[in-house]
C-alpha cells in the first residue's frame, strides 16, 4: 500500500511539473509577471520560488542610515535577473494558498541558472526555515556583505509577517 502512495505522489509531482512546463513555454514575456522577490505568476499559474524567503512589499530596512523599500527592492531584483528571459519553473507540490512550489530558471549565455539561487546569492532573499538547501549561499553573502546584508537593520521577512 505505502508503494501505491509513492508511486501517486511522484506521478502527481510529474503532473505539475508538466503543467508548469506547458504554461512555462505558452508564455509570452508580458505573461510573466513579478509579483514580489519570491513569487510570480506565469500565464495563469502563480509560483512560489521554493526555499527561500524574500522581503515583503511592504517591508523597510535601515540602510546607511536611511530607511529603505527592501521588500520592493526585492521585486526589483528579482525583475532584473529575469529581464526579457523565458522563465521555467520545477514545480515540487502546491502551497496552502494554491500557489505552485518550484525552482525557477532562466537560460543565460547556455547556462541553466536558478532565479532561487541567485536571490539568496545577491543577498535580495533569505534561505526559509523549510528548506535548507540554500544556507551555504546565504552564508556567502552574509559573509560578502551584499543586498540587505549590508544594511544596519534587516529583519527575517517571517518575523515581518508575524503579528504583534
Amino acid at each position: 500500500m505505502n508503494s501505491m502512495k509513492t508511486v501517486f505522489k511522484k506521478s502527481i509531482k510529474y503532473v505539475i511539473l508538466l503543467i508548469v512546463m506547458i504554461y512555462t513555454f505558452a508564455a509570452a514575456d508580458n505573461d510573466q509577471v513579478v509579483i514580489d522577490g519570491d513569487t510570480l505568476k506565469i500565464g495563469r499559474q502563480t509560483i512560489r520560488l521554493d526555499g527561500i524567503d524574500a522581503p515583503e512589499l511592504k517591508q523597510d530596512c535601515i540602510c546607511g542610515g536611511k530607511t529603505v523599500k527592501c521588500g520592493i527592492q526585492a521585486k526589483q531584483e528579482l525583475y532584473r535577473l529575469i529581464d526579457s528571459h523565458t522563465v521555467l519553473c520545477e514545480a515540487t507540490q502546491r502551497d496552502y494558498y494554491g500557489r505552485l512550489i518550484a525552482e525557477c530558471f532562466i537560460e543565460r549565455d547556455g547556462a541553466k541558472i536558478s532565479l532561487n539561487a541567485m536571490m539568496i546569492k545577491e543577498g535580495f532573499a533569505m534561505a526559509s526555515r523549510y528548506n535548507h538547501d540554500f544556507l551555504i549561499l546565504e552564508s556567502e553573502a552574509i559573509q560578502s556583505r551584499r543586498g540587505f546584508w549590508k544594511c544596519e537593520f534587516f529583519q527575517d521577512p517571517s518575523f515581518f509577517r508575524k503579528p504583534d
